[in-house]
């Protein structure tokens, strides 16, 4: 059973909670090179990537995870 993170913001996930935080983390660190650089929010099956901002033809997706599964996410894109 997964657990929940609550926040200001309110609960979700602690998975989702992990990878807003991951998102959130390089943003900042894209923010003095690109300032137009924005998390995008939660679209579900409308997903158009985690970030957005550096390249009109460029969107991020964001993964915070202990192993790699580069296949899986591609399928995910």
């Amino acid at each position: 059973m997964e657990t929940h993170a609550c926040t200001v913001l309110g609960c979700m996930s602690k998975s989702k909670a992990k990878g807003t935080a991951f998102e959130t983390l390089i943003v900042g660190y894209l923010k003095d090179t690109y300032p137009n650089v924005e998390r995008r929010t939660l679209s579900g099956v409308h997903d158009k990537g985690d970030i957005a901002g550096t390249n009109k033809k460029l969107v991020w997706e964001c993964k915070d995870h202990k192993t790699l599964n580069f296949s899986g996410w591609l399928n995910e894109a």
